[in-house]
C-alpha cells in the first residue's frame, strides 16, 4: 500500500501540542495513520518528504458568500455595516450568470490551492451550486432567506429556502435553511423559523454593528435604512440582537453565530448559558476592517471558553479569501498565539460545522488534508511573507 510520509520544521496536530520536525503519515485516500515527534516507523514507504514551514490540518473556512465572489471591489471600504447592506441590495446579480461562475470557479479553486478544505458557505441563490457540487472542498451550505430587504412575504422567503435546500440535496450538497441576521427578519419569519424543515443548523449574522442594536431604540443608520425603503421594524419587542435569538432558535440548534464584532459579556454568557456547547462564534476580522473599521471585542470573547471559528466573508468585503490574512490580523491586533488561531481555524471550525469527526486534526482515521504555513518568524510569527499552500 503506498502511502506518503510529509515532515516538517513544526508539525501542528492540533489536539496536542505543537512537534518539532514532527511527520505525519497518510495512506493513498489522504487518511491519517501515523503522526510522530520524530522518524516514523521504518514500514512506511519510501522517504519522507521535508517542508521548511508549518504543517497543519486544512483550514475550516466557517462564513463565506462564494456566490458574491464577482462583487470584489465593487463595494469600497468603510461603508458602515448599513451603507454596506444598501450597497450588496442595490449591486447583487447585476452581472451576467456566466461572468458570476467565473468568479465562482476561481474563488473555489483560490481557496483550495491555499489550504481550505471546508467552508460554511450562505447561499441566496443555487448559482454557485454547481461549482460546490465538483468542488473539493467540502461545502456546508446555508440557504439564507430574509423578507424584510427583499419585499417578500415570509411565505414566499419560506417557500424559496426550502425549494433551494431541495436542489442543493438532489445535487448532493449538504445543505441547511437559515437565517439571514436580526435586523432583516420580520417578526413572523422569526418566529415561524424553528418549524421549518433543514434548520438544524443555523448560521446567522450577529451583532456585527452597533446599528444592530441601535435599531431596537429607533435609532441609528439602519432605523434610517428602513424609513428609506418604507419598511416595518415589526420585531422591536424582542428589544435587542440577543433578544431575537434567545426568544426564537431553540436550545437544540446547531447554531453559530457571525461577526459578534460587538458582541460582550451579557451577550455571552446569556447565550453560552442557553445553549452550551451547541454554539459556536464565527470571526470574519478582515470584513470588520473592510465595513466597519473594527475588531471584535476578543478581550471579552477570550475569556470564556468559547467555541471560536475563523471565516473570510465574501469578496464583496474582503480582499482575499485567506484563512491565514484573518490569523494574522488577530495575532497583530490581540496577540493571540498562532498554535491557538491554528486551533480556531480547523478543529473549532470543524466543530461549528459538524465535521469534526473527519476533519480538523491530524489524527488517525481522519482525512483533514495537509497544508504548509511558509514565510514564518520567530516564536511562530506570521509576517508578510507568510503564505499557505496545499501539500494533499
Amino acid at each position: 500500500m503506498k502511502r506518503r510520509e510529509i515532515k516538517a520544521r513544526w508539525v501542528f496536530p492540533v489536539t496536542g501540542e505543537p512537534l518539532e520536525n514532527g511527520t505525519v503519515v497518510f495512506n493513498e485516500k489522504g487518511t491519517v495513520l501515523e503522526v510522530h515527534a520524530e522518524t516514523p516507523s521504518a514500514s512506511v514507504d519510501g522517504d519522507a518528504e521535508y517542508h521548511d514551514g508549518i504543517l497543519v490540518p486544512g483550514f475550516v473556512n466557517t462564513h463565506c458568500h462564494l456566490e458574491l465572489s464577482y462583487m470584489k471591489g465593487v463595494v469600497p471600504k468603510g461603508t458602515g455595516l448599513p451603507g454596506f447592506v444598501r450597497r450588496v441590495m442595490e449591486e447583487k446579480f447585476t452581472v451576467p450568470e456566466t461572468e458570476q461562475r467565473e468568479a465562482i470557479a476561481a474563488a473555489d479553486r483560490l481557496m483550495w490551492e491555499s489550504g481550505i478544505q471546508a467552508v460554511g458557505d450562505i447561499s441566496n441563490t443555487d448559482v454557485s451550486f454547481s461549482v460546490k457540487r465538483e468542488s473539493p472542498v467540502k461545502y456546508v451550505t446555508f440557504i439564507e432567506i430574509f423578507d424584510l430587504f427583499t419585499h417578500q412575504t415570509p411565505a414566499e422567503a419560506i417557500a424559496q429556502g426550502t425549494a433551494l435546500r431541495r436542489e442543493a440535496h438532489e445535487m448532493g450538497l449538504e445543505a441547511y435553511v437559515t437565517l439571514h441576521a436580526t435586523y432583516s427578519v420580520s417578526d413572523r419569519l422569526f418566529r415561524d423559523y424553528a418549524a421549518i424543515p433543514g434548520t438544524e443548523s443555523v448560521s446567522i449574522h450577529f451583532m456585527e454593528s452597533p446599528d444592530d442594536d441601535l435599531l431596537f431604540a429607533g435609532d441609528g443608520k439602519f432605523a434610517e435604512l428602513f424609513h428609506r425603503w418604507h419598511l416595518e421594524a415589526d420585531f422591536l419587542a424582542d428589544g435587542s440582537s440577543l433578544g431575537r435569538i434567545l426568544n426564537h432558535i431553540p436550545d437544540d440548534r446547531r447554531l453559530l453565530l457571525v461577526h459578534n464584532s460587538n458582541a460582550g459579556k451579557k451577550e455571552v454568557e446569556a447565550l453560552s448559558q442557553r445553549y452550551g456547547s451547541g454554539i459556536s462564534w464565527a470571526l470574519c476580522p478582515q470584513s470588520n476592517l473592510y465595513i466597519e473599521g473594527k475588531l471584535p471585542h476578543l478581550d471579552i470573547l477570550t475569556q470564556y471558553p468559547l467555541n471560536l471559528t475563523l471565516g473570510t466573508d465574501s469578496l464583496s468585503s474582503n480582499t482575499a479569501l485567506s484563512m491565514v490574512a484573518e490569523m494574522k490580523t488577530l495575532a497583530d491586533g490581540f496577540g493571540i498565539p498562532v498554535p491557538e488561531l491554528v486551533r480556531w481555524a480547523t478543529l473549532n471550525g470543524a466543530k461549528a460545522l459538524g465535521l469534526e469527526r473527519e476533519l480538523g486534526s491530524f489524527e488517525p482515521g481522519k482525512r483533514p488534508g495537509a497544508v504548509l504555513v511558509e514565510g514564518v518568524g520567530e516564536d511562530f510569527k506570521l509576517t508578510e511573507r507568510t503564505v499557505s499552500r496545499r501539500l494533499l
